[in-house]
């Protein structure tokens, strides 16, 4: 059920501005409102600091058995005015659990920082745009230890703050000593929202309700800060996190993590605030970063492939052996990839050089690393890699973990050499990750990689000349909405043609969803504004153009759909939008919130159908548990055509919520074009049914069924016990003796998709006579292939070897040194089956008892499911 208890719409946006995209952000450091006294920093002078903290990881009953972590800076605050401050980082090393020191000055120390602070509380920051996640994270958790959002000598307070953590619950203590004032503050950081990062082979949206679980119960922590001011500036400031990782909920934690962080007061000198650059605007909350590829793994990758090849059986240890592979090769870069595959493809060091291959290519395109796109990209550019394999690499171009500017280049090249729907998928899910990642604006590769990946629509435009080229253009469109991000070029492109009434209704269909996937631009709005509420355009286009704009809806949307509304006429548009609207008026699911905000108020007085099998309708069910964050939701639309009495488009969508992230587990779309028309031929008054009395259809297709059965046992005698054969054209004479009265203009056309977890990933087309089968040749291919079987089990020598990584990901927290806590979980399986004989199918049904059959068969699999 829902929460029915007080949550400002002001408290959601704040969460909202504080959670997005920090390269989205403006530098924007003014202060409102007063400047308080208890602390506060005065312009030139800066105030050192010295930053020292360590984390301890244990295991339950162990004494000895113990992981420390350490990290020491030295941290300088200057004020620059009375609201704006920078702060230095530097003289950063960190000491590693066998006490080795190593200095980090210049990977997180790097450049200054500027801040905003009132009264207490940092209201927001500024980084140079060069500033890596890493080191910002370390300046985020000063400030942290820096920042007391409420201030005062005495008493207690609750507020929210929000900090490296996230936006936390927190309760604060003020006592007063002398000339001091103590400040405690608590946290329960399960209740922190934007806290939990989850690092998964596909994608995940966060959300925010509120509700006292916010974050995955896996991981249990708390916080406990204390500061001390005396005269406006902070003396000393510590805190102590505790966490407890306990999956199984047993009365032990099966781990505990402690980290202590301190920050104490060395002086002050008479120097201003340094000059920086830092005009990119960034929230507090903590980023995850992404590690670069690192050397020296090749030596490692060689022999895990060696030692799990020339077993004869899947041994213990090879499915961990398969994981660690795996591992080694997501953290390797390509040229180390590159040289390990020269390796193995040589035959160098490997009793069986096939199998090596095989499995270092199961490695590599689960290791799901942007080195690894890049060394199938050049695999691929080769042409040592095609067919279905090829097909299976671009389904997992959206699944990589990170995505970089080399990877979107290594497979824009692929783009000019191969025009598959397959590959325009992958790869826009591939752009889609990065764009999730980096603010796509900012970098020309992807303009170019996107130039690319719209060539169909930029270069030949929306008239195709033929079903090739529109299918082509489609796949376009599809990768394009994958990477929900579009560049003003492609964005002009499209707004342009949407607004063409003269486009085939599929073309538009298309453009209005690929739109839906960047709705915010005002150039979608207004087009899509235009079309919603021209009553001479077909109504499927019309509502189309209407969820583009209840994407993203203003006051001035919400204006247009309640004048659009009150004088449709159109049935089926009308019935849809008041069922739209009144669905999101009744709607539990947090990504609605904003569009029930604009859109909820309208109420049309006119009543419109609602049977579905002659009118459009949207349908949702949603739930939502918000006392321990978990929900569902499904959505399902169906949209007919003025043209058409049977629906044009269905669709069905299921997503969950928990622990504020949101999981699209899929999305089914059937379109379907001319259906009616195909219906008429067989049912209509001047149908098939019609024209022909039944016992002459009956016995039409009897003859023809007759006929197939009679020309395959002709085909089984040749294979079996050969006679006699039947010739091609035989068969396709069968196939053509049925007229279905098709005209050529009137063809069908069908397309079925698939999103999973956000992405279209799979796409089927059926274009009527196009794709009619042809049954001659497919009982010659099926014949054909059954021969060759029999012809190789005469001589069997079968060996197959998997090894698949079936879960690969990580939970990441941050703390209080800046640096994060990671849970990971990998799962893999090997499997082998060896099979070795002679078995002779014909001769065993001509002669079973004097027929020699040998077979061998050795099956071996292993499962491996750690988690640390």
């Amino acid at each position: 059920m829902r929460y029915k208890g007080p949550c400002p719409l002001g408290v959601l946006l704040l969460l909202v501005y504080i959670y997005q995209s920090a390269d989205a952000r403006k530098c924007n450091l003014n202060c409102v409102g007063t400047t308080g006294n208890l602390l506060k920093f005065h312009p030139g002078k800066t105030y050192q600091y010295k930053l020292e903290g360590h984390s301890v990881t244990t295991l339950p009953g162990a004494k000895d058995e113990t992981s420390k972590v350490g990290i020491a800076a030295n941290v300088e605050v200057s004020a620059a005015g009375e609201c704006e401050h920078v702060l230095v980082v530097s003289g950063v090393h960190t000491t590693a659990s066998d006490g080795k020191k190593y200095n980090l000055d210049k990977t997180l120390g790097s450049t200054p920082l500027k801040f905003a602070l009132q009264n207490g509380k940092v209201v927001d920051l500024c980084t140079s745009e060069t500033e890596s996640k890493a080191a910002l994270n370390v300046k985020r958790a000063v400030l942290s230890l820096l920042q007391s959002s409420v201030l005062k000598e005495s008493g207690y307070a609750f507020q929210h703050e929000t900090d490296v953590f996230g936006n936390c619950p927190t309760n604060f203590e003020f006592v007063k000593h002398g000339k001091s004032v103590i400040v405690r503050k608590t946290k329960d950081l399960t209740k922190c929202a934007y806290r939990e990062h989850l690092n998964l082979q596909f994608s995940l949206t966060s959300y925010f309700i509120p509700s006292d679980r916010q974050s995955t119960p896996l991981l249990l922590g708390s916080l406990s800060t204390e500061q001390k001011l005396e005269g406006g500036l902070l003396q000393h400031a510590s805190s102590e996190e505790v966490y407890n990782y306990n999956p199984l909920s047993a009365a032990e934690a099966a781990y505990k993590v402690q980290v202590n962080t301190k920050l104490t007061f060395v002086g002050q000198i008479d120097k201003p605030a340094p000059p920086t650059n830092a005009n990119s605007g960034k929230s507090l909350v903590f980023q995850e970063d992404h590690p670069e590829a690192q050397k020296g793994g090749v030596q490692t990758m060689v022999e895990l492939l060696r030692s799990s090849c020339d077993s004869r059986i899947v041994t213990e240890d090879g499915a961990s052996k398969f994981s660690r592979l795996v591992r080694v090769m997501g953290d390797s870069p390509k040229e180390e990839l590159l040289q390990v595959y020269r390796q193995v493809k040589s035959g160098q060091g490997f009793k069986e050089k096939d199998v090596a291959k095989k499995m270092y290519m199961d490695a590599v395109v689960q290791a799901n690393s942007a080195s690894s796109v890049e060394v199938m990209a050049e695999l691929l550019k080769r042409k040592e890699v095609t067919g279905s394999k090829a097909q299976y690499f671009y389904l997992l171009l959206g699944s990589v973990k990170h995505a970089t500017r080399a990877a979107l280049l290594a497979v824009k090249s692929l783009l000019e050499e191969d025009t598959s729907p397959e590959l325009y998928l992958g790869a826009g899910a591939l752009g889609g990750r990065f764009c999730r990642e980096h603010n796509c604006a900012k970098f020309s590769e992807v303009e170019a990689f996107q130039t690319k990946l719209a060539a169909p629509l930029l270069t030949k435009g929306c008239k195709p000349n033929n079903k090739n080229e529109e299918d082509a253009l489609l796949a376009s469109l599809k990768g394009l909405a994958n990477m929900k991000y579009l560049t003003k070029t492609v964005a002009s492109k499209l707004a342009d043609y949407a607004g063409d009434s003269e486009l085939k209704a599929r073309i538009r269909v298309a453009l209005f969803e690929t739109i839906k996937s960047d709705p915010n631009k005002p150039e979608f709005k207004t087009v899509a504004g235009e079309v919603f509420k021209n009553p001479l355009e077909d109504s499927e286009v019309r509502i189309k153009a209407y969820l583009v704009l209840a994407e993203c809806p203003c006051g001035k949307v919400a204006a247009l759909v309640k004048t659009v509304l009150e004088n449709e006429k159109s049935y089926q548009v009308g019935s849809f939008v008041t069922s739209h609207l009144r669905n999101l008026r009744a709607s539990t699911y947090p990504g609605k919130d904003h569009a029930k905000h604009h859109l909820g108020a309208i109420v049309n007085t006119q009543k419109y159908p609602v049977d579905f099998r002659k009118y459009s309708q949207n349908f949702e069910n949603s739930y939502n548990l918000d006392f321990i964050n978990l929900g569902a939701f499904a959505e399902s639309n169906v949209i007919y055509s003025q043209e058409s009495y049977v629906p044009r488009s269905v669709s069905l969508n299921l997503t969950t919520n928990f622990f504020g992230h949101a999981l699209n587990w899929f999305e089914v779309n059937i379109r379907a074009e001319n259906l009616e028309k195909e219906l008429e031929r067989v049912f209509g008054p001047r149908g098939k049914l019609r024209k022909h009395k039944y016992h002459e259809v009956y016995e039409e297709g009897s003859e023809y069924a007759t006929s197939l059965l009679e020309n395959a046992a002709e085909r089984y005698e040749k294979s079996f016990r050969p006679k006699r054969s039947v010739s091609h054209d035989q068969l396709n004479a069968l196939a053509n003796k049925v007229n279905l009265h098709r005209e050529a203009d009137d063809d069908v056309d069908v397309d079925v998709s698939l999103k999973l977890y956000g992405n279209e990933l799979f796409w089927v087309k059926y274009h009527g006579e196009e794709n009619s089968p042809d049954l001659g040749k497919g009982m010659n291919k099926l014949f054909e292939g059954l021969d060759d079987s029999l012809k190789s089990a005469k001589e069997l020598n079968f060996d197959y070897r998997k090894h698949v990584t079936f879960l690969d990901g990580e939970i990441i927290y941050p703390t209080g040194l800046g640096l994060p806590l990671k849970l990971k979980a990998l799962g893999s399986t090997a499997f082998r089956l060896k099979l070795d004989g002679k078995f002779d199918f014909a001769a065993l049904v001509k002669d079973p008892k004097n027929t020699d059959v040998r077979l061998q068969v050795l099956p071996s699999q292993l499962h491996i499911f750690p988690c640390s």
